[in-house]
């Protein structure tokens, strides 16, 4: 069964770039849509320094579990 459905994949990427059309729309054309997709949407974000300030609500006596994850945070 395995057999027989690798010989219909085969013939039809046989088939299949034939035509110069599919070795453009396989190939070609995703890279440049990523690309000009990524050229477009990469301002949507900001600036990359400005986040907004985070504050973490701990109790006195919570560890060094919250110290750890305080160091990380920043």
């Amino acid at each position: 069964m395995l057999r027989d459905a690798l010989f219909l994949a085969r013939k039809d990427l046989r088939w299949m770039f034939r035509e110069r059309a599919t070795w453009l729309w396989t190939f070609l054309m995703p890279i440049v849509f990523f690309y000009f997709i990524g050229t477009i949407t990469g301002g949507f974000s900001g600036p990359a320094d400005n986040r907004d300030p985070l504050g973490v609500l701990a109790p006195a006596d919570a560890g060094f579990l919250v110290e750890r994850i305080e160091e990380r945070l920043r």
